[in-house]
């Protein structure tokens, strides 16, 4: 079978490169094709380096995230933001959806957009990075309420925290939800989360003006405007 022209392949998580092979070649083998037998390998993401690595290398399963109520079979769901040292805001927010699933990063949907707007609103449009409360998608609310203290997912949960107030100069942090500012908590009943002059507000969850419609906890009129 004939190559495409183009070809994008990506190497095992944890080390992302992408791999650009042409058919089109240049003096100097800035670029070689296919009949040189050559690639040029353009880092466009590094991935998880440091120690985020180990993180993402060894995360919990289906032993700790039980399936009756994760979406385990969607894989799990890190982070979306900065790492690299430059975040003054950690915001938390409790489990990837749809969109996630296919961006790979979390809150980037409709809940996502309207924390993105919240951050606006204050000036932040870099220095920021997401976490979730859960790794992976919970089967409604029930399953979170029922397995936000499990120890397994705790444990994981504030290993990310850690990690992320270690190598960042976070100054501020906020929580979406309730099962979000569960997880800050628990955090900071360990050592670091104990000695963290973070500042700190709880928010609801971005996606409640519909759900609590939903429930009949509002009137469907009082869903604009309760979130940015």
């Amino acid at each position: 079978m004939t190559p495409s022209p183009w070809q994008i392949s990506r190497p095992p998580l944890g080390r992302t490169k992408w791999a650009f092979r042409t058919g089109v070649s240049k003096a100097g083998g800035s670029i070689i094709g296919p009949a040189g037998g050559g690639s040029i390998v353009s880092e466009f993401d590094p991935g998880y380096r440091g120690r985020y690595l180990p993180l993402v290398r060894r995360y919990p399963d289906e032993s700790v995230y039980p399936a009756d109520s994760f979406r385990v079979e969607w894989g799990p769901i890190f982070h979306r933001g900065r790492l690299d040292g430059a975040a003054r805001i950690l915001v938390i927010g409790q489990d990837p959806a749809a969109h996630e699933a296919i961006a790979r990063r979390i809150l980037v949907g409709e809940a996502g957009q309207r924390a993105q707007g919240l951050l606006a609103r204050l000036g932040i449009t870099r220095s920021y990075v997401f976490i979730n409360a859960f790794l992976y998608s919970v089967y409604g609310q029930g399953g979170g309420t029922r397995h936000i203290a499990d120890p397994g997912i705790t444990r994981y949960r504030n290993r990310w925290i850690d990690a992320i107030v270690k190598g960042q100069q976070i100054e501020a942090i906020i929580s979406l939800g309730q099962l979000a500012d569960q997880a800050y908590q628990a955090w900071r009943t360990t050592p670091l989360g104990a000695s963290s002059t973070a500042a700190y507000m709880t928010v609801r969850h971005p996606t409640y003006p519909e759900s609590a419609s939903g429930s009949g906890a509002i009137p469907k009129a009082s869903r604009t405007g309760c979130f940015p």
